[in-house]
């Protein structure tokens, strides 16, 4: 197991506490009967990916390179899984850490689309059917471009088949 240290809220995790030690805590917590289950399951797991298809770069577009710290990453086109767009990095910088904005691109029109959903494109997971994606606790409509949800939570997902853009 993993040895990283797990941070939290106060009286959530001690502050020497590790992910291995907390896990080891919370199953000798679990009823004897239930541990044969749980294993069940996770070997049943095994091997499969929660995605359908992940996001994977397609080629480049020429954007402004007036906010780009790097030629080489602004203009990086990656696919939408199940949509017909790419999204492109449109601006890059890196100082504390490493921030990119995206814009949605039809590569059937060679522009630019205008949508609200665009800026949702970060650590979201899109619908199997591909009219709606989760991030950060939003849930947005992308069929009829509208937020339906706001919220400044984190996480959020689909349960079966659906595509993840990191």
């Amino acid at each position: 197991m993993s040895q990283a240290t797990l941070e939290g809220s106060a009286g959530v995790w001690e502050p020497n506490e590790t992910f291995a030690e907390r896990v080891e805590q919370a199953w000798q917590t679990v009823e004897p009967g239930a541990k044969a289950r749980i294993q069940e399951l996770f070997l049943r797991g095994k091997g499969r990916n929660l995605y359908e298809a992940e996001s994977s770069r397609v080629g480049s577009v020429d954007v402004p390179l007036d906010e780009c710290e790097s030629e080489e990453v602004c203009g990086q086109a990656w696919s939408l899984p199940g949509l017909p767009y790419w999204r492109v990095v449109t601006s890059y910088s890196c100082g504390d850490g490493c921030y990119f904005e995206w814009g949605i691109y039809d590569p059937q029109k060679k522009s630019f689309v205008d949508s609200k959903w665009a800026q949702y494109l970060t650590r979201a997971t899109i619908s199997a059917d591909s009219k709606s994606l989760i991030t950060e606790g939003n849930l947005v409509s992308i069929a009829n471009d509208k937020v339906m949800i706001e919220s400044r939570g984190q996480g959020g997902g689909w349960l079966g088949k659906s595509m993840f853009v990191k």
